[in-house]
């Protein structure tokens, strides 16, 4: 994330917001997968899109809000738990 962040690719998000936003996108679809929602050869197709969506959106312009104390007091929240 720092290096993506250094090529002006999280946008105006910091490395931890990112890391967590990214963790949270792998998390969805690892449960989708060990629950077989979808067909093992479909797995690895879908893994590559969502993370390059994810990675896309960091960078585009207004993707994500003006960030609030309390928004970052739940990226913390989430860090930490």
């Amino acid at each position: 994330m720092t290096q993506l962040q250094d090529r002006g690719g999280l946008g105006t998000l910091e490395v931890d917001e990112a890391a967590t936003a990214f963790h949270a996108l792998c998390e969805g679809p690892a449960a989708l997968e060990i629950r077989c929602a979808f067909p093992a050869r479909a797995a690895e197709h879908l893994w590559r899109t969502a993370r390059t969506a994810l990675v896309h959106g960091f960078s585009t312009p207004d993707a994500v809000g003006p960030h609030t104390d309390s928004d970052l007091n739940v990226v913390t929240a989430i860090r930490i738990s």
